[in-house]
């Protein structure tokens, strides 16, 4: 039996198919990890707090697959630090911080558990600033006192000395 060009191509093409399709599958094999994995009730990303201290609350999303057997945050790469799902930030300096929350765990696949891993769970953007409506408004204030008073003093020396 003679096989001609044209068979030879469609089974070149049928076996480059089956391998690709075979590597794409074992790609998806070796990093099961699904994208959302909890939902960060707060801190807010990129929320500007007037506070130095910051509630942290998170809840794992369900039916992802994962087995989360703990969680750690760390904020501005420093040390990770254990966590239940809340706690609250204090001593955070003005500026902008960076706060990354961690699970560890073991990962339930197709008929195949993967694991124990190590997955970043959030990145979190937000900034403490010095400034509240109340701050603002007295500083306003101020400012207009010492205005009027730099005034009232130059009008007093533009009459010789006159009180007004």
């Amino acid at each position: 039996m003679k096989i001609t060009p044209l068979a030879r191509a469609l089974i070149s093409a049928l076996l480059v198919t089956a391998l690709a399709v075979t590597f794409i599958a074992n790609l998806a094999e070796a990093n099961p990890l699904p994208s959302e994995l909890s939902v960060v009730d707060s801190p807010q990303n990129n929320k500007i707090y007037y506070v130095t201290e910051v509630e942290l609350n998170f809840t794992q999303l369900p039916d992802t697959g994962w087995n989360f057997t703990s969680f750690d945050y760390s904020l501005d790469g420093n040390a990770k630090v254990a966590i239940n799902g809340s706690a609250v930030l204090t001593g955070l300096s003005y500026g902008s911080h960076t706060l990354t929350i961690y699970g560890t765990g073991t990962y339930t696949g197709v008929n195949q558990t993967y694991g124990p891993y190590e997955q970043i769970l959030e990145e979190r953007y937000f900034s403490i600033v010095f400034s509240t409506p109340g701050v603002v408004l007295s500083t306003v204030l101020v400012a207009v006192i010492c205005i009027g008073l730099l005034l009232r003093k130059k009008l007093v020396n533009a009459f010789g000395g006159k009180k007004l």
